[in-house]
This record gives structure tokens, sequence and C-alpha cells, in this order.
């Protein structure tokens, strides 16, 4: 097949017959754009759209094969049977290729799922987390006194979710049994979460905590929180102006 000779058939026999490039791809359905890249040469017709095109121009398929008219009808039914086999499996083999890719797509997403599902079942996914440390109190930006944090839950490796046991011995209503606290980092920096506390028959722990200024480092060994009575508890003192900021960190509702 050569574009070249094919192209220029196109181009005279369409002009034999009076037609447009635009009333060419009209009549099989495409662009003129199209025809005007076959003609140039930059491009040949599709196998399935040569049996249209061939009986749009009065051809032969042979002739726009091989570029130039034939004069052999025995060919030319030869090849268009030729052709109409190509064409059927041709759109066999893209349909079968197709349901193959979404098939084997399908499998691969459930098998991810499946194995995520497996990780997270056998703790592969969990972070186990054991932490104490003190907690110094400020009034008014003056240390006053002293406090204890404990930390005993998971955190997810993915998300980096953590939940657990998180209590601050200054603060009765997180050390009480069967309290547990839900922390989310809500950005990859350090210093933006959301904490917040339930229990059974009640989600949300009222209290010093429940509307609170906080900031915990990702790796969860330092803390602070100013609480809405005005006191700050920090593990860091340079950390104690950052909560004190009206605004810098959102309330936790």
């Amino acid at each position: 097949m050569d574009n070249a000779k094919t192209g220029s058939l196109i181009a005279v026999r369409r002009k034999e017959l009076g037609l447009t490039q635009k009333e060419l791809a009209d009549k099989l359905h495409i662009s003129d754009r199209t025809v005007s890249k076959w003609e140039r040469g930059a491009g040949f017709p599709d196998v399935s759209l040569l049996e249209p095109l061939a009986d749009a121009l009065g051809l032969s398929v042979l002739d726009l094969i091989e570029g130039e008219r034939q004069n052999t009808a025995v060919t030319e039914l030869t090849v268009r049977s030729v052709i109409s086999t190509i064409g059927r499996h041709v759109r066999k083999t893209t349909r079968q290729q197709i349901v193959t890719w979404i098939a084997e797509g399908f499998l691969l997403v459930m098998s991810a799922f499946i194995l995520l599902a497996i990780a997270d079942s056998t703790g592969l996914l969990s972070q186990k987390i054991a932490l104490e440390y003190p907690l110094n109190i400020y009034e008014n930006g003056i240390l006053t006194g002293e406090t204890t944090l404990t930390v005993s839950g998971e955190r997810h490796r993915l998300t980096k979710d953590y939940f657990g046991r998180f209590a601050i011995a200054a603060i009765e209503e997180t050390c009480r049994d069967n309290v547990y606290a839900s922390i989310r980092w809500d950005y990859p920096a350090d210093g933006y979460i959301t904490l917040t506390y339930g229990q059974s028959g009640q989600f949300w722990i009222d209290g010093p905590l429940s509307r609170a200024y906080i900031y915990m480092s990702s790796n969860m060994e330092s803390f602070a929180v100013r609480l809405e009575d005005g006191r700050v508890l920090s593990s860091v003192h340079q950390w104690v102006p950052l909560v004190t900021l009206e605004n810098y960190y959102p309330l936790i509702h």
C-alpha cells in the first residue's frame, strides 16, 4: 500500500464525480479533515472504511489498496471477502481485548482490597503507641504546675490516624474508664490536628477539651493545648505562644 498513490487516486476520482471533500466525508460519516489527510498521503483509510469508500467513489477495494484502477472483478470479490473477514476479526479481537483489560483491572483492584484487608486484620497496618511524658501548666504565660500525658493505643500506618487512650492527668474527663480519643492529622505537616473524645453511649465528652486549641508533633511525642479557661498545657515551652494566638489554630468543636 502506497499512501501517496491511494491519496492521489481518491482526490482524482472525487473531483471526477464533482464532490467536495466535505461531501465525500459526509457519505462516510467522517470529517473532511480525514479525507484531506488521505489525499495528501498523510494517512491511509481504515480497513472498515475501504468498502464504503470504494462504493462512494465507484472504485474497487483493490483500486484503493494498489493506488490505481484495476480490471479484475474476481479479484475484487476476493479482496472484499478478505477485507470483511479482517474487519470482523479486528472488531472481535478489540472486544475481547477490552473485556480482558476490564477483567484484569477488576482482579487487580480486588486483589489490592483483599491484601489491604488481610494486612489490616493481621495488624500489619497498625502501629502500637505507648507514651507517657510530662506537661507543664501555664497561666497567663507563667509556669504554675505540672501534669502527665499518657498515650496508649494504635495508629494506622497509612492514614496516620490514632485511636486509643489519651489521658491528661489534670483533666479528669480524659482519664475516665472506657473513654477513648480519636486523633487525625488533617495536613502532612505537624501541627494541625483534630482531637475528639468519646465513650459508650456518648460521643462527645464535655469539659475543658471540648473547645481547645491544640498542637501535636507527627510522632506524638510533643503536645500542647490551650484550654477554654485560658490555661496552657505543653511539653515544649516554645509552643506556648503558638496555642495562645487567637485564630492561629482552629477551635475543636
